[in-house]
């Protein structure tokens, strides 16, 4: 007897190959059998007849490392029918843990009345663990968190002995299972590494198997230079690398996406391997200290709070923030989703230019003042990106899926910001435009790029089809009510049209609605 029988769905296995009218059957953890299976007995017989089946969505480029201490469930995550995510993006990792970014991880914990009981990645993994988090996880060694914890948050160079550290970190936790190390070179203290240095930490992730992910050094007015030294890290650290949310920000810099692909291209035919990803949407979401330049922030928060307290410094700083500004409509585009601070959380979901005018403040007394107020925390969603660019990059063979978003919930402290919609909408809204409205894809095409091309990317083995002695991480959908629902203005919106969702071969939802089985994994790096 199986432990669940699919019967009469129309199954799209990840491959590209055409669907068929098939039952799926589940023993444990993996797909037992797949055919016509009439007549077979099962403790769970699921009637998928008029219904779509296909393997589990892979976030190939997530967040939400805290995110799933607070709400295991992650049904942002699971109604969208993602069964993995790849987490420790852009530079960042609740582990290694010292000074002050031990600090910072322990006050985002409290937070949510959570402790900090660990400082590796093996103690973050056993607490992880310890929630059981419905879905499965893989995650890098965030480089920033390295240099954070090795050197601070000061802008200077890495000497020898910060080396021969930084380099056991990343040794340290690959043995431990990271998949790779990512960067986030316009955050601090990512930005101060130099190309020579980063290319050291690589060949040390490479040399146990792993990749190298980059949030790039620009991704506006120098985006191309940006993606040559990632392009350069690869080659030099003999490193697979994965280019994070390729985009151009603000008009000036839109098109540059396809010059940044044939780079791209031209890597990939002279022997590197390197691929990259995108989220379905024109907006971006990141902190607002992405503004501030960098003369200011390498001595650290604490000197950096003085700055901004000062007038003649605050407007300094303001003009040069100013200059950066990327947003398609300046300071109109630039909308504070989490001010992290009590006297600007009832703006969240406003302006940085409609706070100003609503306070009868200044652009750089309101942009200031909320970074003061937030030590540096304040979260922000930014329009900076053309559709065509976005097209470009979902389309292409080497561009997969992803939704750059953590977790968040309509319920719960998770509840209190207004995140980017593309927390809860990023898969149903990529079907969704480019198969059923702009019919750039077919079916099948998209499955296979966000299942079976993304494991394959990732090395997770027995992930991303429809096949018997895989791993039973399986979405039952109805295809023609399949719409995402979250907009700007109300994100905590879950989408339609996901009915089921199997993790590891335990249903997670049915019927559009938790079951309360959480059975998600660790994939540690094999």
């Amino acid at each position: 007897m199986f432990d669940i029988i699919i019967a009469g769905g129309d199954v799209i296995d990840g491959s590209g190959a055409n669907s068929i009218k098939a039952d799926i059957a589940i023993t444990g953890d993996c797909i037992a059998e797949i055919g016509n299976l009439n007549g077979a007995q099962a403790k769970k017989i699921i009637d998928a007849h008029g219904l779509t089946i296909t393997p589990g969505f892979i976030d190939v480029h997530s967040h939400g490392d805290i995110g799933l201490l607070v709400n295991p469930q992650a049904e942002c995550k699971i109604r969208q029918g993602i069964t993995t995510m790849v987490s420790g993006n852009c530079g960042s990792t609740p582990f290694p843990l010292r000074g002050e970014k031990k600090e910072e991880v322990r006050e985002e914990l409290e937070k949510y009345d959570l402790s900090l009981d660990w400082d590796s990645i093996e103690g973050y993994f056993k607490r992880l663990e310890e929630f059981r988090p419905a879905l499965n996880v893989a995650t890098y060694v965030g480089q920033g968190s390295i240099r954070a914890s090795v050197m601070g948050l000061r802008d200077i160079p890495a000497d020898d002995s910060f080396m021969k550290e930084m380099k056991s970190e990343v040794h340290h936790a690959m043995e431990a299972g990271a998949i790779g190390i990512s960067t986030g070179l316009i955050y601090t203290p990512g930005s101060f590494a130099t190309e020579d240095e980063l290319t050291e930490l690589a060949r040390t992730a490479a040399e146990s198997g792993g990749m190298y992910s980059s949030h790039i050094r620009g991704e506006g007015d120098t985006l191309i230079e940006a993606v040559r030294e990632a392009l350069a890290i690869g080659k030099g650290a003999k490193c697979p690398v994965q280019v994070s949310h390729l985009k151009a920000s603000a008009p000036r810099n839109w098109g540059k996406v396809k010059e940044g692909i044939t780079l791209i291209e031209e890597a990939e035919r002279a022997g590197l391997d390197v691929w990259f990803d995108k989220y379905p949407y024109t907006a971006g979401s990141t902190g607002l200290a992405i503004y501030l330049p960098r003369w200011s922030v390498g001595d650290g928060t604490d000197r950096l709070m003085e700055f901004l307290s000062d007038p003649d410094m605050r407007a300094k700083i303001f003009k040069d923030a100013d200059a950066e500004n990327e947003g398609e409509r300046k300071w109109e585009s630039v909308i504070i989703i989490s001010a992290e601070c009590d006297e600007y959380a009832p703006y969240e979901g406003k302006s940085v230019q409609e706070i100003a005018d609503l306070t009868g403040r200044s652009l750089e007394f309101v942009f200031s003042d909320i970074l003061l107020k937030s030590r540096a925390r304040a979260d922000i969603v930014c329009f900076t990106q053309s559709q065509e660019d976005t097209d470009l990059a979902l389309l292409h063979r080497l561009g997969l899926v992803c939704t750059d978003s953590g977790i968040w919930a309509p319920y719960g402290p998770l509840s209190r910001i207004k995140p980017h919609p593309r927390a809860y909408g990023t898969f149903p809204r990529f079907l969704r435009q480019y198969v059923k409205e702009k019919k750039a894809l077919t079916r099948e095409e998209a499955i296979r790029k966000v299942t079976n091309l993304s494991a394959r990317r990732f090395g997770f083995s027995g992930r991303g089809l429809l096949k018997e002695g895989y791993f039973a991480d399986i979405v039952i959908m109805d295809w023609e009510r399949l719409n995402d629902t979250a907009t700007y203005t109300e994100p905590h919106r879950y989408p339609e049209g996901i009915e089921g969702v199997i993790v590891n071969g335990t249903l997670t939802l049915w019927h559009g609605e938790v079951t309360g089985n959480r059975a998600g994994r660790i994939l540690r790096r094999s």
